[in-house]
Order: structure tokens, then C-alpha cells, then sequence
């Protein structure tokens, strides 16, 4: 896209110099995403936060912290500090470009689109719905109003939601006035609404249940009695147990009163016939070293999301080297909806 527009710009420039303008102006403003997320990364690092991952998506980037030690200012600190980069970077390029000018210079005007671009990513940045970082402001803030974090979380997303349902409504206003030129950034508005609504409802579903589970344990969603098999037993007898073959639980391996694993539903029904006949079950298990596991005093939130990052759906809970039983994610679930604060 860069280099169309630098052809209508500098019609005289060879394609060649288009193109690799139009790549150093895409990694620049990738890089400029980058340090956008990394400032983010910096600043949660300073206040004891830890970070999990820094991404970049179509949609501009994101930063995940583990918050330990959470606190209003450093939220709101850790938030800032994206959008006053970005400001930063759109004042360096636009100083970078002065003396070049953009009539007469290509590299002057990439500047410039640059300066741009980053002034616009930390200015829509700064609105105030989650999961943008002004949305993460305005949580911080209405979190310190109410002395309630789950509070300020139904703000802030409740904000993201109007927002994005705008910024939709935008870009379909665009659309019908059936200018062409205006059809990119219709879609543009679009596509952002459609994100912003849908993330930010997310957001409220996972703090609504992260409010119903923040005072249970794996203990009080602990299912005694979990199905077991014998290392030493065959393949073939297990995929004849209807109970197992037609359920979706894995069912826990044990070497006499030792628990020595799992084994799931999907690797057995992968199998011939002739397959299951000839296998035991100790060879088609996963060892329990592999196996992750809680323990009773686990909070069901930490389990819950370990759960939907690594589609699991039972965790075996242990004790001293024992299972003490497994707990389910859809029993997880039910509690979350059965105690919903907002029922």
C-alpha cells in the first residue's frame, strides 16, 4: 500500500525504490508497534509485574502480565506508558522529517506517515474501554474509587463494548455513503468495532467468573471415585468398555495402588482393532511426570485458566505423590455460574 501511494507521490521513482521504501515504512511501523508493546513490558517488569508474552496481531499488539501485588497506580502506570511511546515516536519522526520535507523526499515523507500512524496509535489507544490501554486507565481509575477491582472491570468493558458498538455503527455510516474512497476505512472501522466489542465482552465474562471462583479451591470442586485402569491391563478390554469409549474422560492409570498416569479417550479410539489387541495399556499411557496436576488448596481460577490455555478438560489433584481425585472444567463452570455475582 506504501509504495501505490509513493507511486502517485513520486511518479519519476523506479519501482524498485517504491518497493523497498514501502518495506522499510512497514518495518518501521511494525517496529514502532514493537517498542508500543515492549514500553508496556518495561514498565509492568519495574513494578514486580511478571510478563508473560509480548504478540503482535492485525489488530496492533498486545502485552500479557501475570499482575502479582496488583495495584491501581501501577495498572494505570503500566498503561500510560504504550500510548506516551507511541506520542513519543510520532514527535521523533516528525522532527526526523522536517528538514527532509515531503514534496521532495520519499524517505521524508515515510517519516511523516510514520509520525502519523503512532500519533493515532496512542491517541485511539487512550480511549477509555477496555481492552485498549486507556480502557486499562479508566479500569485503575474506577478501581480506586470503588476500592472494588471487579467493579472497575464492568466499567471498563461495559466502555469497550460502547465504544466498539460506535466504531461499528462508524464505519457502516461510511460504507453507505458510497464513496470508494472512503470503503478502506469503513472496513477499517469495522473490523476495530467488531474486535474492541468482542474483546471487551470477554474481558466481562472471564472477570464474572473470576469474581464467582475467587473464593474456592480444588477441594470444592473435587470429584472422588474417577474412573481407573491397570498399567498391566489390554488396550482391547478397555475399548470395549462403553463407559470409557463412548464418554470423553481420561481415565487414570495406576501400577497396582501407584498412580502412574492417564490415558484419553482419542488414543484409543486412534487404534485398529488388531492395534488394541496387541497393546497394553502402560504403553500408551502418558506418565504422570506429564501429566499437569494441582494440588487441594489450588485456587479453581489458576486451574480454570490453565485448563483453557492448554484445552484440558480434567486435572488430576494430588496429595503427597496420591490423587485425591480430578477436577472437571465443565463442574468448574457450573460452580462459576451457579455463584455469579451477577445473578
Amino acid at each position: 500500500m506504501s509504495s501505490v501511494l509513493l507511486a502517485r507521490t513520486f511518479p519519476e521513482v523506479a519501482f524498485g525504490a517504491r518497493y523497498f521504501a514501502g518495506c522499510l515504512f512497514s518495518l518501521f511501523f511494525i517496529g514502532s508497534v514493537f517498542v508500543h508493546e515492549f514500553a508496556h513490558a518495561l514498565i509492568a517488569l519495574s513494578n514486580n509485574q511478571k510478563v508473560l508474552a509480548v504478540t503482535l496481531h492485525i489488530f496492533g499488539g498486545s502485552t500479557s502480565i501475570e499482575a502479582t501485588n496488583h495495584r491501581p497506580s501501577a495498572e494505570a502506570l503500566i498503561a500510560l506508558a504504550g500510548p506516551a511511546t507511541s506520542i513519543l515516536l510520532s514527535m521523533s519522526f516528525f522532527l526526523f522529517a522536517s528538514p527532509l520535507g515531503t514534496q521532495s523526499s520519499s524517505l521524508g515523507l515515510i517519516a511523516i506517515w510514520l509520525a502519523v500512524l503512532n500519533l493515532l496509535l496512542g491517541v485511539i489507544n487512550m480511549l477509555p474501554g477496555l481492552p485498549l490501554d486507556g480502557g486499562r486507565v479508566f479500569h485503575a481509575i474506577m478501581w480506586r474509587a470503588t476500592g472494588n477491582y471487579f467493579k472497575g472491570t464492568l466499567a471498563a468493558t461495559a466502555a469497550g463494548q460502547i465504544i466498539g458498538i460506535f466504531s461499528i455503527i462508524f464505519g457502516i455510516a461510511l460504507f453507505v455513503l458510497q464513496q470508494p474512497s472512503l470503503f478502506g476505512l469503513a472496513g477499517w472501522f469495522f473490523l476495530v468495532g467488531w474486535f474492541l466489542r468482542r474483546a471487551a465482552g470477554q474481558s466481562r465474562s472471564a472477570a464474572i467468573r473470576n469474581e464467582a471462583l475467587k473464593d474456592f479451591s480444588a477441594r470444592d470442586a473435587l470429584q472422588q471415585n474417577w474412573p481407573q485402569v491397570q498399567s498391566s491391563g489390554s488396550v482391547r478390554n478397555l475399548a470395549q468398555d462403553d463407559e470409557f469409549i463412548n464418554g470423553k474422560k481420561s481415565y487414570l492409570v495406576y501400577d497396582g495402588d501407584d498412580w502412574v498416569g492417564i490415558i484419553p479417550v482419542r488414543i484409543v479410539k486412534a487404534l485398529s482393532a488388531g492395534e488394541q489387541s496387541t497393546l497394553r495399556v502402560v504403553e500408551l499411557m502418558v506418565h504422570h511426570t506429564e501429566v499437569f496436576t494441582a494440588a487441594p488448596q489450588d485456587s479453581l481460577n489458576l486451574i480454570l485458566n490453565k485448563m483453557e490455555t492448554d484445552r484440558l478438560g480434567y486435572i488430576p489433584v494430588t496429595e503427597n505423590t496420591k490423587v485425591v481425585g480430578v477436577v472437571a472444567r465443565d463442574a468448574v463452570l457450573a460452580m462459576a455460574k451457579e455463584h455469579s455475582p451477577m445473578r
